[in-house]
């Protein structure tokens, strides 16, 4: 009898891949959090032959190719911007530039209208 229940409690014990045996699930539910936080400060959850995968491809993945593209949009960007101070009241011809000389303009210039007609400008180009 007593032989009986110590087959049966043999039985109910897990094994894993290398034969041991598996703790209780009830026993490790007090270290869960603790078992979380470490498997997310882990290095990598992957298989070796992934990791491995993964490293060769490495050089061909980053920001790069993404900061290239954002680079090249940036400068497609045109605005039609009054060509000077004087001329932005007067209604003059608008001269077509790009955002880094529509900033420059901003922000080099003494008038308050002309930087405010600036920054319209570059508010209306960006929003549509």
């Amino acid at each position: 009898s007593s032989s009986d229940k110590e087959e049966e409690e043999e039985e109910k014990e897990e094994k894993d891949e290398h034969g041991h045996t598996k703790p209780k699930q009830q026993s490790l539910d007090k270290f869960k959090s603790y078992i979380d936080s470490v498997r997310r400060s882990k290095p990598h959850n992957l298989d070796k032959d992934v990791e491995r995968a993964l490293s060769v491809r490495k050089p061909y993945v980053g920001t790069l190719p993404l900061v290239g593209f954002f680079i090249k949009e940036i400068s497609l960007l045109t605005f039609q911007v009054p060509f000077s101070a004087s001329s932005a009241s007067t209604n003059c011809t608008n001269e077509v530039v790009n955002l880094e000389v529509l900033l420059s303009r901003m922000s080099s210039s003494y008038d308050a209208t002309y930087r405010a007609t600036c920054l319209r400008i570059l508010n209306d180009g960006l929003s549509g």
